[in-house]
């Protein structure tokens, strides 16, 4: 089965797409309105995929001031200059392309330990966000090889 054909029979998970240039703050204000958020994934004017920032990091980066946590000092300058949502992004997004096989995408999932993968286009435009325990239940535990 291909990734594009799982898009079309689960119900992909909830993300959010901002620009590089959105502060943290105004992040922080969108995600209160939302119900629920899984991802937000970074994307240049013309939408395409150039980076994402875990829930957790901006959680963790915004409540910094307020809540004394563990770091390493090498992490101080970083967390003292970060305005903006480029400045905490990982550059390096493991993506699923729409024409690839499902079974090697959920392979690839769990060797990374990746919960959820951004499905994009051949110009790496967000299709969908998948599960892997969506993805799982439609190749099987007989469909990938540990």
């Amino acid at each position: 089965m291909k990734v594009s054909e799982a898009v079309t029979q689960v119900e992909g998970l909830p993300y959010m797409e901002v620009g590089g240039e959105v502060t943290l703050e105004e992040i922080s204000d969108r995600i209160q309105d939302q119900r629920q958020v899984r991802g937000i994934y970074v994307v240049d004017d013309d939408r395409r995929l150039i980076g994402a920032v875990s829930l957790g990091v901006l959680i963790r980066h915004l409540t910094a001031a307020r809540r004394q946590p563990l770091f390493h000092v090498r992490s101080l300058l970083s967390r003292l200059t970060s305005t903006n949502v480029v400045d905490l992004m990982e550059r390096n997004v493991v993506c699923a392309r729409e024409d690839e096989e499902l079974d090697q995408v959920l392979d690839r999932m769990i060797r990374r330990n990746i919960k959820e993968i951004p499905v994009v286009d051949e110009e790496r435009r967000i299709k969908a966000v998948l599960s892997l325990l969506d993805l799982w239940r439609l190749v099987g535990p007989e469909g990938s090889d540990q």
